[in-house]
Parts: structure tokens; sequence; C-alpha cells
């Protein structure tokens, strides 16, 4: 990935030549672009916030930003995006949230986002398959197989982990007792005591979360609008360029079909296949 950011940097039409031109960019629209990553980071935040303070009372938005960054950052440098909601809660458990807690906040947020991003896909496919067809041909039915078929398969693995205990104390149970046969801990029992516990309150907090319809509509609300400012970034950046042929709606619709295809892609922050 160093290597062809450097590449891209140093070589002919690359980082070098663009800055001859920076005069020529339109302001306005680098502003709007960066409006749009700020919104994107605020309703992120915003959801943690949400959540989080359903459970802990005394969880602010100061901490919600800030363990929302960290997960942001992570998820760029980790492969496909892998270590940010790790991070994120551990983060979270050193603003005195409980791990289990943490934990629940963190996946109800992703089956949010994934549900979201799922529908919006599915949208977008529908609205603009002829758009797509004519520029992919037979790849993009592949691709868009393949990434719908992802997103559904994760959003189903979470929901039953989120709501079956027996499966999930099965699979825990499991995985402790290989370790130990492999040698790498010692004592499973005490580890699983443990987990079970934060288990119970992963579990009680999903139920909880749940029951409150009005904060899942808003997180579903506001998730939508998250990913419509998301996805209207790189036409703000097309445009900051002084390029005006493309429609904003068509850029939209493309950015939501690649990210839907190269979300789990085994690259640092998912880079380079979305690109």
């Amino acid at each position: 990935i160093i290597m062809i950011f450097a590449f891209l940097c140093l070589s002919e039409n690359g980082l070098a030549d663009l800055w001859k031109h920076v005069h020529e960019f339109k302001v306005e629209w680098i502003i709007s672009g960066l409006f749009c990553q700020l919104f994107n980071i605020f309703a992120e935040s915003y959801l943690t916030y949400r959540f989080t303070k359903h459970h802990c009372d005394n969880y602010t938005m100061a901490k919600a930003i800030s363990s929302t960054c960290i997960g942001m950052f992570f998820s760029a440098v980790t492969p496909s995006a892998s270590g940010g909601q790790p991070m994120q809660a551990y983060a979270m458990t050193t603003q005195g949230v409980d791990s289990g807690i943490a934990t629940s906040v963190l996946i109800q947020k992703l089956i949010v986002y994934q549900s979201v991003l799922t529908g919006y896909s599915a949208v977008v496919l529908l609205l603009r398959f002829n758009y797509f067809s004519g520029t992919l041909g037979n790849v993009m039915r592949h691709l868009a197989l393949f990434g719908f078929t992802i997103q559904c398969s994760i959003i189903l693995v979470l929901l039953l982990f989120s709501f079956n205990k027996k499966l999930t104390n099965k699979l825990i149970v499991f995985v402790f007792k290989l370790l130990a046969k492999i040698k790498i801990i010692k004592k499973p029992e005490k580890h699983i005591e443990k987990l079970e516990k934060q288990l119970e309150l992963f579990h009680v907090g999903n139920k909880d979360l749940y029951k409150n319809k009005s904060m899942m509509l808003e997180a579903y609300v506001i998730t939508a609008m998250q990913l419509t400012f998301l996805f209207l970034i790189p036409y703000c950046v097309y445009r900051s360029f002084g390029l005006y042929g493309s429609q904003a709606i068509d850029m939209l619709c493309s950015e939501s079909f690649t990210i839907m295809v190269s979300y789990f892609a085994p690259l640092p922050g998912a880079s380079g296949a979305s690109e």
C-alpha cells in the first residue's frame, strides 16, 4: 500500500502535478466534502452516545467522539476494517463502560449500519441497474450478488449471536476448551465464567435497546443520512476539480455499490479495492 501510494505521489500526473493546479480547485466544493465527512463522524459519535447513554447515565458526547475516532482510525489501518470495533470497545471500557454493554452497543450499531447499507444498495441496484450493467456488464452481476450475499449473511449472523444466548454460550465454551487443549490458556472454566457474566450484560443490553422503538427508528434514519453524506464525498471532490458532466445521483449510487462490494476486502480499511 505504501509503495503504491509513493508511486501515485511521485509519478507523472501524481500528487506533485496535482499541487501545481491547487489554485484551480473550487474551494466551496472542498468545504462541502469536509462538511460531509464531519457529519459522518458526528452521526457515528451521536449513535454511540445514544446507545451507550441508554445504559450508562454518565456517558457523555465527548467520550463518544473520542471512542468513535479511535474506532475509525483502527478501521482505516486494519485489514477489512476489522480492528475498529474491538479497539472502540476497549476505548469505551477505559471510559467506564462495562465490556458487555460496549460490545452490545457496537454490535447493534453494526447491525443498523449493515441493514441500512444493504437496503440502500438494494434500492440503488433497482434504480440504476441499467447504468451499472452498461458500465460493468456481466462483472456487475457477480459483484452485486457477492456483495449482497455477504452483507445479508453478516446481518443474519449478528442477529443470531445477539439474541440466541444458548448458541453464543456454546461457541464460547468450545473456543476456550480448544484454546486449553492446545495449551494457549490454563483453567478455561475461570475465563468462561468471567465471559458469561459479560455475555449476560450483552444479551440484556440487546433486548433493552430493541424495546426502545423510537431510538431504533432514530438510529436507522440517522444512519441513512450518514451514508448519503458519506457517498456524496466523491462527488464533492469531483466538482472541486471544476468537472460537472456526471450527475450527483449516479455518483452516489456508484459509491454505494462500491462500498457494498469492497467493504470486506482484506486490505487496510478495505482500501485499494474500493479505489
